[in-house]
């Protein structure tokens, strides 16, 4: 009640003063914590501890704290996000009529697992483009196997043969991705538009309008917006609750980026991505078997390598958190080893990949770090989803 309340009735500038007051609360308290831990081992310095413990176990212990800095830079960006940006605005206006509006395709690269998920939510999502009067689209479901989804004139399927391989021999769903921009599958023009989603995501008449806005806009190359986890229903409130960084940093950081600097500087998500078709094709997504687990980063760091630009999408996208901490944490480990292959790579130039650095400080291979986390496995089972 007291978000909506906020949402609808404070103004931008108001929002603001309102965070940052909560902010300076937080330091405060910090700063009051700070100062009773001061009080409470007052005349215990360092080098009383150095004589007790040794310089080489203080020196490790104090090395520990440095990974903490490394996040400062993400966190004070994050809070600029926050602070330009109103989150509780969602307001989006329509600037083109939707008859003007370029073909868009909606791609989902599926694996064929949850056959209803993927009928009911396709059935939905087409529903909300012929509600709002979108009449030039289509929706491209990509998979290894057949689905016999229903025939519609807005539905497209496409089954990536066991047989493709492309040049580099890359894997999972940037095969599937790198497959359908093959010239004997490909139907869309250069001007027509993609939009990447998961086999989950659910339309909105705000995401479509901020879509729309956002494709008849000449200057347009690439765009993101946000993706909600919770809008939806609720599968796992654990799960649910820990994606809620992720919807944080939405707002925050990746607006930040993709609205004021127009560079995907702290990563880029594989849902809700919004790229004309002649871009893609000329990127594609054959990066190899190293770099294609995540695919979204490598393709977006390539984009940006090339000098073209990315803007934030206004609207946003619902999807479901994961199901179970299983599949949370399988999730978390693939971005972990996909992220560590492409940062560490040398295909990407360091200026594309500075920010993203401080995540991976660990100079060991992805199976050794995995292994020092407890998941154990590394490369070899790393699942395609």
């Amino acid at each position: 009640m007291i978000v909506h309340f906020i949402k609808e009735n404070l103004p931008q500038r108001m929002y603001r003063l309102l965070f940052f007051a909560i902010l300076l609360f937080y330091i405060r308290v910090a700063l009051e914590y700070a100062a009773l831990l001061i009080k409470r081992y007052a005349g215990y310095t360092i080098e009383d501890a150095i004589n007790k413990h040794g310089i080489a176990i203080i020196i490790s212990i104090y090395s520990l704290f440095f990974t903490f800095y490394l996040n400062i830079p993400v966190i004070l960006f994050n809070f600029l996000g926050l602070f330009l940006y109103n989150p509780f605005d969602r307001r989006v206006e329509r600037n083109e009529n939707f008859d003007r509006v370029p073909f868009i395709c909606f791609r989902v690269v599926t694996r064929g697992l949850y056959l209803k998920l993927v009928t009911d939510i396709t059935e939905k999502n087409i529903e909300t483009c012929k509600n709002v009067g979108l009449k030039n689209f289509r929706f491209e479901i990509v998979s290894d196997s057949a689905l016999n989804l229903p025939l519609s004139n807005f539905v497209r399927e496409v089954i990536v043969p066991n047989d493709y391989n492309t040049p580099n021999g890359t894997l999972f769903k940037a095969r599937a991705l790198h497959y359908c921009l093959d010239k004997n599958v490909n139907i869309l023009s250069r001007d027509d538009w993609i939009v990447h989603l998961d086999e989950e995501t659910l339309l909105s008449e705000t995401v479509l309008n901020g879509i729309s806005n956002f494709v008849s806009n000449p200057n347009s190359n690439i765009g993101q917006g946000i993706i909600s986890y919770a809008e939806c229903g609720v599968e796992n409130w654990l799960t649910t609750l820990m994606e809620g960084q992720r919807e944080a940093a939405d707002y925050g950081l990746y607006r930040l980026a993709f609205q004021f600097l127009h560079r995907p500087v702290f990563g880029f998500h594989g849902s809700f991505m919004v790229i004309k078709a002649g871009i893609e094709e000329k990127i594609g997504f054959d990066f190899g078997p190293k770099e294609c687990i995540a695919e979204d980063l490598r393709f977006a760091l390539a984009a940006w390598h090339r000098g073209y630009r990315f803007d934030f999408v206004k609207g946003v996208m619902k999807e479901n958190g994961t199901f179970s901490i299983t599949d949370f944490v399988k999730q978390r480990r693939r971005w972990f080893v996909g992220h560590f292959q492409i940062i560490w790579e040398t295909s990407i130039p360091l200026y594309c990949k500075w920010a993203l650095m401080p995540m991976h400080v660990d100079n060991r291979s992805p199976d050794q770090a995995l292994g020092c986390l407890g998941l154990g496995g590394g490369l070899r089972k790393v699942e395609s989803a």
